[in-house]
């Protein structure tokens, strides 16, 4: 099979002697996919959906795990402390646990599972699941104002069914947020959340991320108001230097957490 065409298929999975049969696996990852791709070793980071193929299938609750190989990251440190720094602030954060991971008979050794960010995340972390939940990628993850249709955001990442939004609400967003529209950002976004989040990823110079990048976090719409939420940790506390010297990333600036000189 072609790794990188990131293709579900079947099988089994067993974790502490409890098996759960016919859930779909797939290779998961962007860099870290490629770099293992174009490696001769098999340690994939692996995304296994539980629900796939038997509807309304879990295991303990939960219906999508992710196995992370520590890309970049030989201490597999990073995403544990991420998440549970983000956990001990009082914030929204996927809970996580090492593995001693083997598939299809070959052992890969130790892997860390990460929560996936769906329905059942959202219920645990607040009083329901029906808004609006968006995983953006470049360009539209710098949430400029780029058009007011959703056709014109490329990379918008929207995780719900499209039949439930209009999408009304991420678009007054980025109006908003780029004076296109007239509004108080209050309106418009859980200020609290966003400048907990905006601090966390800083104290952790985590750059890889919508300081950087303009990818891996979550968009959640809540009470007409959107937060982010943290995703994919494991380049945290300065393993993605998005240009920066090591002075610039030892003192990452509460005030100015962007990548490289400006």
């Amino acid at each position: 099979n072609e790794p990188l065409a990131e293709e579900y298929h079947s099988g089994s999975i067993v974790i502490d002697g409890q098996r759960t049969d016919d859930v779909a696996i797939r290779v998961k990852g962007n860099s870290t996919l490629n770099s293992v791709a174009r490696s001769s070793s098999d340690r994939y980071s692996f995304k296994v959906d539980i629900n796939r193929n038997v509807s309304g299938q879990t295991i303990d609750g939960l219906k999508k795990l992710n196995f992370n190989n520590g890309f970049k990251d030989p201490t597999l440190m990073r995403e544990h402390l991420g998440y549970g720094l983000f956990d001990r602030a009082g914030m929204y954060a996927s809970k996580t646990a090492f593995v001693d991971l083997t598939v299809a008979g070959q052992h890969l050794g130790v892997y860390t599972m990460v929560e996936q960010v769906d329905d059942n995340y959202l219920d645990r972390h607040f009083d329901d699941d029906d808004g609006d939940l968006y995983k953006p990628e470049m360009p539209a993850g710098r949430l400029t104002y780029l058009g007011d249709s959703i056709d014109d955001y490329d990379g918008v990442g929207f995780e719900n069914s499209e039949d439930s939004t209009d999408h009304a609400a991420f678009l007054r967003l980025v109006a908003v947020l780029n004076g296109e529209q007239v509004g108080q950002l209050d309106e418009i976004l859980n200020i609290d959340s966003v400048l907990r989040n905006l601090a966390l990823n800083t104290v952790m110079v985590n750059l890889d991320s919508y300081l950087g990048m303009g990818h891996n976090f979550y968009l959640y719409e809540h009470d007409g108001r959107f937060l982010d939420l943290p995703w994919d940790l494991n380049e945290t506390y300065g393993n993605f230097t998005c240009s920066c010297d090591r002075d610039g990333l030892v003192n990452l600036k509460i005030d100015e957490p962007t990548c490289g000189p400006i």
